[in-house]
Formats: C-alpha cells, sequence, structure tokens
C-alpha cells in the first residue's frame, strides 16, 4: 500500500493532493501502450482498464456518499452484499462489471468520474468537509470517531496512489 500522505490541511489542499495523485494515476496509465491496456495483468489477475474501474467506483461511491444517493448502486452492488461490509466481495463485484469494457470507456468513466468529484467537492465549505462523514448517512446512526469527510476524501489520494504503484509495476519492459 502507499505509504500514508498527511492530512489535508483544508478544501484547497484537499483538492491539489487530490489532483496530484490522480494525474500520477494518467501518468502510469499512460505508459502502458493502449494496446496493452486489458492484456497486461498484475499478479492478481487484473489489468490496467480494472484498475481504472475500481478506482471510478470508489469515487462514484464517495459521490453518491456526498449526494446522498444510494451507496450500493454507486457500486454496483447488491444491498445484502454491500452491507456484509466485505470490501474483497464489493471488489469482485467491481472487478466483474468491468470485464469486456473496452479500455477507452473505462479511461473516459474514470476521468469522468474524477471530475464529478472533483467538482462536487469544490461546492463544499472547509467546515463542511470538517464535518462527520455520518453526516451524509441520514439513516444510519452516527459513530464517536467517525472520520470526517475531509479524511474520508482524503483516503482517495492513498487509493489511486496505491493502484499507481500497482500500475507501475505492470509497465510493460
Amino acid at each position: 500500500m502507499a505509504e500514508s500522505l498527511a492530512q489535508p490541511l483544508d478544501k484547497a489542499d484537499l483538492l491539489a493532493k487530490m489532483q496530484a495523485s490522480y494525474n500520477e494515476l494518467r501518468a502510469a496509465t499512460a505508459a502502458v501502450p493502449p494496446d496493452n491496456l486489458d492484456t497486461v495483468h498484475d499478479v492478481g489477475g487484473w489489468t490496467v482498464a480494472d484498475h481504472l474501474a475500481h478506482v471510478a467506483a470508489w469515487e462514484r461511491w464517495k459521490i453518491a456518499l456526498l449526494r446522498g444517493t444510494p451507496l450500493p448502486d454507486s457500486l454496483g452492488v447488491d444491498r445484502a452484499t454491500y452491507e456484509a461490509d466485505d470490501t474483497d466481495a464489493i471488489n469482485a463485484v467491481i472487478h466483474a462489471a468491468s470485464a469486456g469494457v473496452s479500455p477507452g470507456v473505462v479511461m473516459a468513466t474514470s476521468e469522468r468520474t474524477h471530475a464529478d468529484l472533483m467538482a462536487l467537492i469544490s461546492t463544499f465549505s472547509d467546515n463542511d468537509l470538517r464535518q462527520p462523514y455520518s453526516r451524509f448517512l441520514p439513516n444510519a446512526p452516527g459513530v464517536d470517531g467517525d472520520p470526517t469527510v475531509l479524511a474520508l476524501c482524503a483516503y482517495t489520494i492513498e487509493h489511486v496512489a496505491e493502484h499507481t504503484e500497482l500500475l507501475r509495476a505492470m509497465r510493460p519492459a
């Protein structure tokens, strides 16, 4: 996993760090020849396109959270799978859903989803981002120590960096 990054100080810092991390993902993707985006596999069997689809799915989850829309739907999983809180099972469903989707479509979806998340975060104030993220889950009880929205979105930086490292390791010689 990527080395833990410093907690962003505010919205501007969060957005800058998220964009820098995503730009690294783009660079790692660009280093793979286009014909290899769905043929080169990592040790887990994932392609470059699979990694991009995975990152986009979890960015959609954050968008759904911030908009107050159904979280399972954002990931393309049924409610039972989502409520089982088994990240590996959720990731398996995300991975299966991206199978056969062309790399071009996956890349366009990834770009659009990232832009949507960045635009949505831009609409929040620094104070909004310092609220516990459970504030955006009206039907779920808050828990003491819930991470703030800022911390939750900062995890995106680390998640993208983790997948960037995996892509760099996949790059054909």
